[in-house]
């Protein structure tokens, strides 16, 4: 995992808050830290910011740091640092395994290289099953002096309550503030619509970010227009990935989900989209959308080849419209 190229120079606007109450409790942090929230918060990139100044040779007994100078600094930036090992799930593996912790926990039971802190940051932290889970826990019911463990998930009533119980758990919401939405107009200063496209993403800044950046982000209102139109799907996407068109087809449940939910204000819409939102809003049900979420989430967590674009799409394009012919049949 690198962070190097795209990490900010300091938290987010929206994380101000989490970074000045940890800031406050410096220099006796816990050894535990559960940091979660959605895709699009940058939790991770906050995680690795926090790890940054566990290790940065210029923290002082008064304040965190992140010199970007000092010889851990450029060792961080080259990810190469020795006393930071990151977990994480690997291409197509859907668990982290118990050995990789094992590892893990060896490795920072030795003396630090570089200074006294050592570092473990896993993402994906709602991968671990029990025995991996409980392996984690003994670390953190007597953590070794100077070692912390750094916990990163967008679901974080997965992992065992003895092991939220033992970290400090700080969650990251979506934020529409005056502070996000300045730093979102000067990342993009060439757009003219930073508002409507944040509140089109409910508060997700890094997401409006890449919408912003990339009019294709906003792939979702294309497949939601195709898909009322009865287009030939799989030629109109024969453009994009598969990785693309879940990302897409995540987005359409999302907005469908916020509506069901009461939480959609549909005039930030395009006129085109905002009849289809509604109808299928009518024809499928809030269960059944949250299932089909969860089977999106499983299948981008897997490897695809582009040879088999042509049936992955079909198959989705069936499951998709199960959704609504199972309820009224």
């Amino acid at each position: 995992m690198n962070y190097s190229s795209h990490l900010p120079e300091a938290p987010y606007p929206w994380q101000k808050k989490a970074w000045d109450l940890l800031k406050k409790q410096w220099p006796h942090w816990p050894h535990g830290f559960l940091f979660s929230g959605q895709e699009g918060l940058g939790v991770e990139a906050f995680s690795y910011f926090v790890a940054q100044c566990l290790l940065c040779e210029e923290s002082t007994s008064a304040t965190p740091a992140r010199c970007d100078v000092c010889k851990s600094c450029h060792l961080l930036k080259a990810n190469t640092h020795p006393d930071l090992i990151t977990l994480s799930l690997g291409e197509g593996e859907e668990l982290i395994k118990i050995d990789d912790i094992r590892n893990a926990m060896a490795s920072v039971m030795q003396t630090g290289h570089q200074g006294l802190n050592r570092v473990i940051l896993m993402t994906s932290a709602e991968a671990m099953n029990v025995n991996s889970a409980n392996a984690l826990l003994k670390t953190l019911e007597e953590p070794p002096p100077h070692v912390f463990i750094i916990l990163c998930t967008s679901m974080p009533t997965r992992l065992l309550p003895t092991l939220r119980s033992r970290c400090e758990w700080i969650s990251f919401l979506p934020d529409g503030g005056k502070e996000t939405l300045d730093w979102l107009k000067a990342q993009t200063p060439q757009a003219n619509n930073h508002e409507a496209v944040l509140k089109a993403h409910h508060g997700f800044p890094l997401l409006a970010l890449k919408a912003l950046s990339d009019p294709g982000a906003l792939l979702w209102e294309e497949i939601l227009f195709l898909l009322s139109k009865e287009k030939d799907f799989s030629s109109e996407m024969g453009a994009y990935s598969f990785k693309e068109v879940l990302d897409g087809f995540l987005g359409c449940v999302n907005e469908l989900i916020q509506i069901h939910m009461g939480g959609k204000d549909l005039s930030a819409l395009e006129e085109r989209i905002k009849e289809p939102l509604r109808n299928l809003k009518e024809k499928i049900p809030l269960s059944a959308l949250f299932e089909f979420y969860t089977y999106l989430i499983q299948q981008k967590k897997k490897p695809f080849h582009r040879l088999n674009q042509t049936l992955l799409l079909e198959d989705l394009l069936f499951r998709w419209k199960r959704l609504y012919r199972e309820v009224s049949c």
